[in-house]
């Protein structure tokens, strides 16, 4: 929830700057809350990671749900600061009117690597077919928790990559003033 929040607010606040011409005021707004965000996460990263289990079983006494969720928490949070990097990046973009680099990296995370990468966990011999084509596959290798674990955290890898690479190679600003949007220039 909060790397929704704070996704939103930058692309508000960045919207407003580069609407503005204030491009490098819009470069300070990601700059800060990228920062933000760190600094949210790692410490709910680390608590979250070295107090899993306890967590679990606040909900739960049953000892192999603890330790399922236990491990399934601490996989999530390897990848909770790149989620909120990857939001962040990809809002700042929108709001600067750079879209395109926020969908090749959903579609570079969520397609092209976790939906292949996920269809590993299914079990051997499980088939699939693909509507309007009729082509059936059988993707299963039967890894389970540990392909859903690698689809989940490379996804947000992934994303953050594209987004945040795209953030720092500074075109977006070109993006931003190619539109012709607001007072223009630095």
């Amino acid at each position: 929830m909060g790397s929704l929040g704070l996704s939103s607010g930058t692309i508000s606040v960045v919207s407003r700057f580069v609407g503005a011409g204030e491009h490098d005021r819009a470069d300070l707004a990601i700059k800060q809350s990228f920062w933000l965000a760190l600094s949210i996460t790692i410490p709910l990263t680390l608590v979250t990671y070295f107090e899993a289990e306890a967590m679990v079983g606040l909900l739960t006494d049953a000892p192999r749900t603890i330790a399922l969720g236990g491990t399934y928490l601490r996989i999530v949070m390897l990848s909770v600061s790149f989620r909120f990097w990857s939001m962040i990046a990809a809002r700042a973009l929108q709001g600067a009117g750079d879209t395109r680099w926020p969908l090749y990296g959903t579609i570079l995370g969520g397609y092209v690597y976790r939906l292949p990468v996920a269809f590993l966990a299914l079990p051997v011999g499980f088939a699939v077919t693909v509507p309007l084509v009729g082509v059936t596959l059988a993707p299963g290798l039967g890894w389970g928790l540990p392909a859903i674990y690698a689809a989940i955290v490379g996804d947000f890898y992934l994303k953050a990559a594209v987004n945040t690479g795209r953030f720092w190679s500074g075109k977006w600003r070109d993006v931003a003033r190619a539109s012709g949007v607001g007072a223009g220039g630095d």
